[in-house]
């Protein structure tokens, strides 16, 4: 067993691990900010957003900053642990809790008012 392996059991057995994602989580939550506008473009840059309800709109910007996250940031998790579903959960939270209007006013402006339109 190397060190690594060593301080992770240690770690677990003082379930200080769990922790430890929280911290580089908050430490990256600023990140999330940054991805906003970059997303939202991505987004509607491969679908077109008006066929699809503003929720799902949401969703659709949530998952590609979450995904740009991961690939930067959190790639040596694995994508299917329970660590990367709760940082995944607690990620798409944050987002529709700070964005989640917002997001959806841009839908509105772009598909109410029919800017927006990729047969």
């Amino acid at each position: 067993m190397n060190l690594h392996e060593n301080i992770n059991r240690i770690k677990e057995v003082m379930e200080i691990l769990n922790e430890d994602w929280k911290i580089s989580l908050r430490r990256r939550i600023q990140n999330i900010d940054e991805l906003i506008p970059s997303s939202i473009r991505e987004v509607k840059d491969r679908h077109n957003i008006c066929k699809y309800t503003s929720d799902v709109y949401v969703s659709a910007v949530a998952s590609n900053i979450i995904e740009h996250m991961y690939w930067h940031f959190f790639s040596d998790i694995d994508d299917s642990s329970e660590v990367w579903v709760e940082m995944y959960n607690t990620m798409e939270k944050y987002i529709f809790d700070k964005f989640g209007q917002e997001i959806r006013a841009d839908w509105q402006i772009n598909c109410l008012r029919g800017r927006v339109y990729k047969p």
